[in-house]
């Protein structure tokens, strides 16, 4: 939180709009690259001993990185980088690529200390590395070195500490990270075909994703610029923290609901897909709701008064949380019964029909656009999640051979009791200080006690009683 609070500071609503556009078409482009990187994990994992598979991990994203470095070499050489990137310096968008590359490589190692059991130890070298990054990143705060190449210092010295630290702990392992032995011709075939096997059913989807993903904030950029990108930038960054509270238990919660599809019992995972996607969403509306109501002072903390324009996108974007967080067990029941053709088959349809609400939200008035700016973009990630979680719920439910109908209303009359809560809380605070971070504390805390008092007199909106709330936090 405390990055985030302070790159939009050094960098402003310009300069950051150019730095967040950057890094999320590239990382965009990066994730398309890496779309099979289950796939060393998940070999390594069936047989730690299978350095092959390394091998030619290794050499096939080696081959789609230097692709993609040969496209920006050619469009550099062209002078066309403008056209692609809009507004964007030629040596950033080269920084943003080394930096692209660094993070993956990074993701590999980690992946490989997973395996190999150096879960606890890759951990704490990168708490180090992001503590030794902090200091770097406050010195070049307080040293006044505001810019957008001490933004892309900082984050090399995050993912370089990190890179250095894993090749340490996997070589002083004796664990091979690049094999010398060459595969055969035979055993690259074999790589090559199961990575196809399993890269391949959301391939089409991972495309369109790129695409779509690509042309929103292109659009975005052309006509608003890289001030609105800036403050969608910032609103995305709120969202984004606000999924890390919201999922906090996902992972607990999740356990329980494998274990019903390990043993393929279709009715405990009925059962438990009834019992958990109220108690998720629940407890993302909890935290979306206060900071919708509270998305002032929420953007004031994370991107100071120069941020003021954020406010109304920030408000908006605080409600995707509530999709986002959920889909994780709807996403589960496609992978658990092989439907995931069916999820790419979904995904892709809604993205592709909301193309031209996207055009008339951020096109000028002279394209009949409503040139909206972050705003429309805003509007468009909710609307987008909210359309294709509510079709994968109702897929889910026919799948699951439950009822739609009550999971549906559930979503619309839990925000608004949790809106209740907050403004009756806000309200309150409000009237005992005057200071702005006093009464959000305050309202914070009395919105709190409001919600387990709400809980303990009405478990069926959580799905949970606090004794089993608790019994989660434990664990």
């Amino acid at each position: 939180m405390v990055t985030a609070a302070i790159i939009p500071r050094m960098l402003g609503p310009a300069d950051y709009g150019n730095f967040i556009f950057l890094i999320f078409i590239f990382t965009q482009i990066a994730g398309f690259i890496t779309v099979g990187n289950n796939y060393l994990i998940t070999g390594l994992a069936e047989n730690s001993g299978d350095h092959g598979i390394k091998r030619f991990y290794i050499n096939l994203m080696g081959i789609s990185f230097f692709m993609f470095f040969v496209f920006l070499a050619i469009i550099s050489l062209l002078r066309i980088e403008n056209i692609i990137f809009p507004d964007q310096a030629l040596k950033y968008i080269w920084m943003t690529f080394f930096l692209l590359l660094c993070v993956t490589s990074s993701q590999i190692l980690a992946g490989m200390s997973d395996v190999y059991a150096l879960t606890v130890k890759g951990e704490i070298v990168n708490t180090l590395s992001n503590f030794v990054a902090m200091l770097f990143l406050l010195f070049i705060y307080w040293s006044n070195w505001q810019s957008l190449t001490a933004v892309f210092a900082f984050r090399y010295s995050v993912v370089l500490f990190l890179i250095v630290g894993l090749v340490f702990l996997l070589k002083k392992k004796n664990i091979p990270i690049y094999p010398v032995k060459k595969n055969s011709i035979f055993e690259t075939k074999t790589y090559l075909s199961r990575y196809l096997a399993y890269s391949a059913p959301l391939f089409a989807y991972s495309i369109i994703a790129l695409a779509v993903s690509f042309l929103q904030r292109w659009l975005l950029q052309i006509y608003g610029g890289s001030m609105q990108q800036g403050y969608f930038g910032i609103s995305n960054q709120i969202s984004a923290f606000i999924i890390i509270f919201s999922s906090a238990l996902s992972p607990l919660l999740l356990r329980e609901f494998s274990l019903a599809m390990g043993n393929n019992d279709m009715q405990k995972i009925a059962d438990q897909f009834q019992r958990f996607i109220p108690m998720f969403y629940s407890m993302a509306a909890y935290f979306c709701v206060f900071i919708m109501f509270q998305i002032q002072i929420i953007v004031l903390l994370f991107g100071g008064r120069n941020f003021g324009d954020a406010v109304v996108p920030a408000a908006i974007m605080s409600f995707y949380p509530l999709f986002y967080t959920t889909n994780n067990i709807v996403y589960s029941v496609f992978y658990s019964t092989r439907n995931t053709m069916l999820l790419g088959k979904i995904g892709s349809f809604i993205m592709l029909g909301m193309l031209p609400i996207v055009f008339v939200l951020l096109a000028p008035e002279k394209y009949l656009g409503l040139n909206l700016g972050a705003n429309g973009l805003a509007i468009v990630m909710v609307l987008t999640t909210f359309l294709a979680y509510n079709v994968y719920l109702w897929v889910s439910t026919r799948i699951l051979s439950i009822s739609f109908k009550g999971l549906f209303f559930h979503q619309f009359y839990v925000v608004a009791i949790f809106g209740i809560l907050a403004l009756i809380s806000i309200n309150i605070s409000n009237k005992i200080f005057s200071n702005l971070y006093a009464s959000f504390f305050l309202s914070g805390t009395l919105y709190t006690i409001a919600t387990f008092v709400l809980i303990a007199l009405f478990p069926p909106i959580f799905r949970m009683s606090i004794y089993e709330i608790g019994r989660h936090i434990k664990c």
